[in-house]
Parts: structure tokens; sequence; C-alpha cells
């Protein structure tokens, strides 16, 4: 706690300082699986987009979740092999705090400017990323990843995985989900050749209580 400063409140609320150009949270969207519209326009603004299950106990998911862009939109295309279109999912999308502003003008706030240039704005909530490094693979079982409270996971692929089978071999690709507590693993076989296994640790994740959650 500073000695001397100053707090500044917008409507009996905290105006939060972030620096300009980190990323900051946009929104959270309930959806289903499938093609998923996040943001329009700009494909410069690339977003930075959390996912988690909200109706599975599954200790590991059939499907993929990847960000492209399509037909002039940043998308998430998702796929739940498992429980199809009865899955819940939550996305948390963040975006440049530059572009979060020219979403969402402020009408009152703070921005602190250096030599001319902005470095600082109010009333955006700044990405908390948190990361691991413990998801390992045993065998042919998966290992979640308890964190200890509600999380989304940033949606990127962990690795593949080349699995032999009665046509000779295949591959599996890895991305990761939220669920609960847990961080669990999304796979799904992407091809009828088989490839070398190559399977990451490492992962990021958000405490989805700091984005209403």
């Amino acid at each position: 706690m500073s000695k001397y400063g100053a707090l500044f409140f917008n409507q009996g609320i905290t105006e939060e300082l972030t620096p300009y150009e980190s990323a900051v949270f946009l929104k959270k969207i309930k959806t289903k699986p499938g093609l998923i519209k996040v943001i329009e326009g700009n494909n410069n603004a690339v977003p930075l987009i959390f996912i988690r299950i909200l109706n599975s106990s599954n200790p590991s998911l059939g499907g993929l979740s990847e960000v492209i862009y399509e037909n002039n939109a940043w998308c998430v295309n998702l796929i739940d092999t498992i429980q199809g279109n009865s899955a819940e999912y939550e996305l948390y999308v963040f975006v440049k705090s530059s572009y979060h502003i020219s979403l969402h003008p402020q009408k009152w706030g703070i921005q602190i400017y250096h030599k001319g240039v902005i470095t600082h704005a109010s009333s955006q909530r700044p990405l908390n990323l948190l990361e691991g490094n413990n998801f390992v693979l045993t065998g042919n079982n998966w290992n979640g990843v308890d964190v200890g409270f509600p999380c989304a996971v940033l949606i990127t692929t962990i690795g593949h995985i080349g699995m032999m089978d009665s046509m000779g071999g295949k591959t599996i690709r890895v991305t990761l989900c939220g669920r609960g507590n847990h961080i669990i693993p999304h796979s799904m076989i992407v091809s009828g050749q088989m490839s070398t296994t190559s399977l990451g640790k490492q992962y990021f994740y958000i405490d989805v209580r700091e984005y209403g959650g």
C-alpha cells in the first residue's frame, strides 16, 4: 500500500490503470460447439481466447478448439465429438487496450501520456495470465491438472500424438480446456497417417472469478 497517492472512482467503482497495448478483458461468451464469431472486422486485432466447459465430468474431451480468421471475423472453431450440441462452453475474450477503447470509447476515465503518447488507460480489466508447466501424458491415460480454482485455458495446440492402429497409424491433435478447477485434454484425430509424437507440458490459463466466472 502506497503511503501517498490517489484513488479514482467511477460510480463508486475503483478505476484500474492498465498499461496501454496490454491485453484486457473484452467479454465472456456462453456457447455451444460450432463456428463462433468473436470479433468482426480488424484482422490485426488478434484476440487471446480462453475456454472452459460447464457441464462435463469427463476426464477428457473428444474434439478440438482453435482460433481462426474467417469471413472478416475472428472465430472459434469448437468441436465436441462426445457431447455434441448438448455441451456448454464459456469463452473469455481479451484484446489490446487500444482496440478495446476503439470499441468502447470512454465517457469518463483517466489516460496518462508521455511525450504525446498514451501509456496507461482506465476502465479496463488487465489480463492476469497464469502459467503452468506440468501437463503430462502417461501411456494412453491423461492426467488433468488441478489448479485450485475455476479456470479457463488459452486456446492453443499443445501438441500431436502419433498412434498405431490396425490401419497403420493416426495422428491426434491436442488442445486443452478448463473444467471446474481442472485443466483437461481436448483431442481429436486429424490425420490418417501417423506422425511423431510432440506434446508440450506448458499451458496458460486464467482464474475466471476475476472476469465474472
